[in-house]
């Protein structure tokens, strides 16, 4: 499971507000295809954690958004301004991978 998909499926308001933090940090590019992708795939949106829900809805919600987002973003045409947003972004979600739990 993906640090995004620990988070989105813990049951943690909190940590799904701290992984709000870290979308905040994305390029322009990466933040629009993103709405535009939600828009797309997630009928409720970002949506809230709960024992009952999931940020992004589900896995396969989670997983359709990203490569949507692939498919919108040219990661080659960054300029170093949005890489250095996007690396921004990166190290904050992996900043939260530690209360994801490992699988031995």
């Amino acid at each position: 499971m993906t640090t995004v998909g620990c988070i989105c499926s813990s049951g943690n308001q909190t940590l799904c507000d701290e992984l709000g933090v870290c979308v905040e940090k994305l390029s322009v590019q990466y933040k629009e295809a993103l709405e535009e992708c939600v828009r797309e795939y997630s009928k409720h949106g970002v949506g809230r954690c709960s024992e009952h829900e999931q940020c992004y809805e589900s896995d396969e919600t989670r997983w359709k958004i990203r490569d949507c987002i692939k498919g919108k973003v040219n990661q080659e045409k960054l300029n170093d301004k949005e890489r250095t947003e996007m690396d921004n972004h990166l190290n904050c979600v992996r900043d939260l991978d530690k209360y994801c739990p490992t699988e031995n």
